[in-house]
């Protein structure tokens, strides 16, 4: 980071959650680099070297509320502790064509209660402009808050214009994601 510091004005890497993702059949399954514990000591060492940074949380990966608003939690704490983050994008999932979540059991073969609702994908966007109120109220205000134009009104159908404003009036600062295609999930 150091290197890169020198050519680079800042940098940044999605937390994506503070849960772990990566048992048998979770969406993390097959990524040892999206371990959590290896994230956010990624975002320490960027605070440590007074490298500005981006963050965020991916959602509707099989999270739950609880779990989005610890991340953001972490988050805050790192930011107050380096001042470094710049910035913290909330992204909802798309799923792709070929991508098929099923919700995240307890260990016992239980899904967790309604209250509990992990939610995936697409139904993620309607908890948006929630997370965004939470989120402004748990990071430092001089963190920005991005969210996705282009995911919202993809995944938000009929409603994806009134999440957007709503998004807006809860605190998010930065319409990031504006671009006619998607290169990672073109769907």
């Amino acid at each position: 980071m150091n290197r890169l510091f020198q050519v680079n004005a800042s940098m940044g890497l999605m937390l994506e959650t503070t849960c772990s993702l990566n048992g048998h059949g979770a969406v993390h399954q097959f990524a040892p680099s999206k371990d959590p514990k290896l994230r956010i000591n990624q975002i320490r060492q960027a605070g440590e070297l007074e490298v500005p940074f981006t963050t965020g949380l991916l959602i509707g990966i099989g999270e739950t509320h609880n779990d989005r608003l610890h991340a953001l939690e972490v988050i805050a704490s790192l930011a107050e502790e380096f001042n470094h983050i710049q910035e913290v994008i909330l992204q909802p999932h798309a799923l792709g064509s070929s991508q098929k979540l099923k919700p995240k059991e307890d260990g016992h073969g239980a899904i967790p209660s309604k209250s509990d609702y992990i939610l995936f994908g697409n139904d993620s966007v309607a908890e948006l402009p929630q997370l965004v109120k939470f989120a402004r109220e748990i990071l430092p205000a001089t963190v920005q808050i991005q969210i996705p134009p282009n995911l919202i009104l993809h995944g938000g159908g009929g409603e994806g214009w009134h999440i957007l404003l709503q998004c807006i009036e809860n605190g998010a600062g930065d319409l990031g994601g504006i671009s006619p295609k998607d290169e990672v999930n073109p769907d």
